[in-house]
């Protein structure tokens, strides 16, 4: 059994496929660009997963509704309904409209995605069995807490992201969404459980190892997003950070899309793999994609 990874170019979001052991897909945001649908591209797979409940998408996690991270969330619909879907639904919604008439995307995704949709639990009875020891947990701020910390309309919707936390053969995974510096600082602070799964760890010969092996860095690698705190728990994060790098918009100041450079220094990233690359993003159109094979080992593509 082994485990694939793949995180989409998609120009300005977020989108990363999930294959488990047990060949279940989870998707975590559903961002699309012009020119690339990952849920039209993984529908074309379909027969590649095992499903749930006739549902060839297992899971559909989105880290906060912004439109970027949920712009194709109408293919979901129809092409790849999910079985299950995890999502906030104790936002402010009026912050997140802020006064303007709400995108398509939201509004397809609040018709069919919000209560009484999909509002059911999932007994543990029934939950996807992931394969070979996986686990998938979630984490994110009170809403009320992202209120208080966030300085912004814009933030405090970023603030309500879903963190998501895959461990698999000693692996560690974490997917950020756009969770900003001081959510993410006030997210450790509240959740013990949190700094258990990524704290670092002592090794075999008393040196401290890190507790992230592949972090998905928060809010498209940006310096807003940057929370040095995260890496006094986790230390560097072991073999790559990752950015789902966001393109420039026509007219928009190229700073505004700056990846924070720190994302590459060896203080924050070991860089320990054959290229010892700190740091990968999508940019020019590179989709990354991770492999835990069955024998222990990691393997990486990184394509355009």
């Amino acid at each position: 059994m082994s485990l694939s990874l793949l995180l989409f170019d998609v120009g300005r979001g977020l989108c990363v496929a999930i294959r488990t052991p047990n060949n279940h897909l989870v998707v975590i945001d559903c961002g699309c660009s012009d020119d690339v649908s990952p849920i039209r591209i993984l529908s074309q797979c379909s027969s590649f997963w095992t499903g749930r409940e006739g549902h060839a998408l297992t899971q559909l996690i989105i880290t906060h509704p912004h439109t970027d991270h949920i712009a194709d969330i109408a293919q979901v619909t129809a092409l790849m309904p999910p079985s299950i879907i995890v999502r906030r639904q104790d936002i402010d919604w009026k912050r997140l409209i802020g006064g303007k008439p709400p995108s398509a995307a939201f509004t397809h995704y609040a018709q069919h995605y919000l209560a009484p949709n999909y509002s059911e639990p999932v007994p543990p009875v029934t939950a996807p069995i992931w394969g070979d020891g996986m686990t998938l947990w979630f984490y994110s701020l009170r809403e009320a807490t992202a209120a208080r910390v966030s300085k912004t309309d814009n933030a405090y919707i970023n603030n309500t992201s879903l963190v998501t936390i895959v461990k698999y053969r000693g692996y560690t995974i974490v997917v950020h969404g756009d969770i900003e510096a001081e959510g993410l600082d006030e997210l450790l602070l509240q959740e013990p459980g949190l700094r258990t799964l990524v704290a670092r760890n002592q090794g075999l010969f008393g040196q401290q190892v890190s507790g992230v092996d592949f972090l998905i860095a928060p809010h498209h690698g940006h310096a807003s997003g940057f929370s040095s705190i995260w890496f006094l728990f986790t230390g560097p994060t072991r073999i790559c950070n990752i950015v789902s790098e966001r393109r420039v918009s026509p007219g928009e100041d190229p700073k505004q899309a700056e990846i924070d450079n720190r994302y590459s220094d060896a203080k924050y990233s070991l860089g320990a793999n054959a290229q010892d690359r700190k740091m990968v993003s999508t940019k020019g159109g590179q989709f990354i994609g991770v492999f835990i094979h069955d024998d222990g080992k990691w393997s990486w593509n990184i394509t355009a």
